[in-house]
């Protein structure tokens, strides 16, 4: 089985503001599969809330459907937190761990037993208790990010008009689509 110069090895993520978070691997599916759930995921969203997703995570899940013949998902938009933070912010690192703890967010832990890209190469090796961790690292990466993201958002100038996803009577904020009732 040849995967090409890189492929997706997992895939963390979760709705916003809800509990469960989705995590897929290599190691429990092929890839193919895992290209069809991020796909899937993708595909129902209007917004992706990803930290260096416009650069790294996005075009690389996007190489790798075309790759395996795989059609595209419908559009959505993008709230990259870490372009945000470089154009919002003058922060001294503008890394999920380092916005996390200067935000007072849950902090991403360290690699406990595999430090570093070490993590990734005990992965690739198969070894189960490095997948468990990464399992662990991932889905902690999302929820990290999610805290990061609503505190930065009402900082965040270009933020898509969430009000037009929310059904009902009455104003919704553009931010964060929360309805509000009024009468005038």
């Amino acid at each position: 089985l040849t995967h090409g110069p890189f492929y997706i090895m997992t895939f963390a993520a979760k709705w916003l503001g809800e509990e469960k978070v989705y995590f897929y691997s290599s190691h429990d599916y092929n890839e193919d599969y895992v290209i069809e759930k991020i796909n899937h995921l993708l595909d129902e969203a209007d917004v992706v809330i990803a930290h260096n997703g416009d650069r790294f995570d996005i075009p690389r899940i996007r190489a790798r459907a075309l790759t395996l013949g795989k059609k595209p998902c419908s559009p959505f938009k993008t709230i990259d937190t870490f372009r945000v933070a470089k154009k919002e912010f003058s922060f001294e690192s503008n890394k999920l761990e380092y916005l996390a703890k200067i935000l007072g967010c849950e902090e991403k832990d360290d690699h406990k037993k595999f430090p570093g890209f070490e993590l990734w190469l005990e992965c690739l090796k198969g070894n189960q208790e490095a997948w468990d961790e990464m399992r662990e690292y991932n889905i902690q990466d999302v929820q990290t990010l999610e805290e990061i993201y609503l505190k930065m958002r009402p900082y965040i100038t270009n933020h898509p008009n969430l009000a037009v996803f929310e059904e009902g009577e009455g104003i919704a904020c553009p931010k964060c689509g929360g309805m509000i009732i009024a009468t005038f």
